[in-house]
């Protein structure tokens, strides 16, 4: 049986599918591919540092497969407790998974949700191409390409939706915002003019970065400071204690970095890591720091 059809036989189309995704923009616009390509699905979306808990406690057995898309578990060998398991992600922490023949798909380069679309179209001989837009703007948002303002604005459309109703919001892909939403996302424009000139900055110590407290608008003021010649940025979310760290392009692969300390994981520019205690962060925090100021000499003070 060549792998093609070993893909084909777990997942067929009718069969019940958890489709466990990534609690992001490019998660809900996976799972979006996938309800366009299987008839019975149920989803879930978690942060990076819950999917491993989700794994552990959870019954599986009502699902003929879990689809695991644009998030892998921290912990590999969790899936080769469930056989009837698919991973189909694009994180370059998480490319140690990639392994074919055990149904093991880990393609950097591309969002998760032009992964999927290209996986599931070469598969089953399908056209999603009315996804094509769709899925190439996410694509620009997610990899931080930013040519398109359109990922922005899907990025803060998710962000009111919250993944299931965006998921059935933009099922067919279209790209024409209501008037609702056009006037939400010009709130939002301005709302992040004023948050950005409220935000305090705070300098790292050893090397050329900086640390900043956001719970809303996080890429973007990321993106606005490291344009401002900051070499690393460590933005916490003060509600919810996830952490965002951005890079420049600049040698530094950020998401190797917390795979390599098990912070967390990510891509070369962009990676997180999520600890609710405030003193084992500060700690992690100190490590990363002392770590990036031994390893990179272009970036230290």
């Amino acid at each position: 049986m060549n792998l093609k059809d070993q893909y084909r036989a777990l997942l067929d189309r009718n069969a019940r599918i958890l489709n466990i995704s990534h609690l992001d923009l490019d998660g809900a616009a996976a799972s979006i591919i996938v309800a366009n390509v299987f008839n019975n699905v149920k989803y879930r979306y978690f942060r990076y540092d819950e999917v491993d808990q989700f794994l552990r406690t959870t019954d599986l057995s009502e699902y003929d497969v879990i689809l695991l898309t644009d998030i892998s578990p921290n912990d590999s060998l969790l899936l080769e407790d469930i056989p009837n398991s698919f991973l189909l992600d694009h994180h370059d922490s998480a490319l140690c998974q990639h392994n074919p023949e055990n149904n093991r798909i880990v393609l950097n380069g591309k969002s998760a949700a032009l992964l999927c679309k290209e996986f599931f179209e070469s598969l089953y001989n399908i056209d999603l191409s009315y996804l094509n837009e769709f899925c190439t703007v996410v694509n620009d948002y997610d990899m931080w390409i930013n040519n398109d303002v359109r990922g922005w604005c899907l990025n803060e459309l998710h962000f009111k939706y919250w993944s299931d109703v965006f998921r059935n919001r933009f099922i067919d892909g279209n790209l024409n915002f209501n008037e609702d939403e056009t006037n939400f996302i010009k709130e939002r424009r301005s709302k992040f003019k004023k948050v950005f000139k409220e935000t305090e900055i705070f300098e790292l110590e050893t090397i050329n970065g900086c640390f900043v407290m956001a719970n809303e608008f996080v890429n973007d003021i990321c993106s606005d400071i490291l344009k401002t010649g900051s070499d690393i940025v460590i933005c916490l979310n003060p509600r919810n204690r996830n952490c965002s760290i951005r890079v420049a392009d600049n040698g530094i692969h950020i998401g190797q970095i917390l795979k390599e300390l098990e912070f967390g994981g990510g891509h070369k520019q962009a990676g997180g890591i999520r600890e609710p205690d405030s003193i084992k962060f500060k700690t992690k925090l100190d490590i990363l720091e002392n770590l990036l100021h031994n390893r990179y000499a272009n970036i230290r003070r």
